[in-house]
């Protein structure tokens, strides 16, 4: 049987692991989420980015359509 000294260390061994598991687990936690949040910001980026070439792209049509128009009336 341990005395009460081993018994301590062994105690104090243990909870010493399970600190540093549970530390882990919350880093993983924190840089989970940090890479969660930075798909999203590019998400929106993108998103952003789509809205924009598809503004240029009716723009550049409507151009096109008033140059052409001009032509075929004049």
């Amino acid at each position: 049987m341990a005395t009460k000294a081993q018994q301590k260390e062994n105690l104090e061994k243990v909870t010493d692991y399970v600190e540093e598991r549970v530390l882990d687990a919350d880093r993983m936690a924190k840089a989970m989420s940090s890479l969660e949040s930075d798909k999203s910001g590019a998400r929106a980026e993108a998103a952003k980015q789509a809205r924009y070439v598809r503004a240029c792209v009716f723009v550049f049509c409507l151009c096109v359509c008033l140059y052409v128009s001009t032509f075929m009336w004049s």
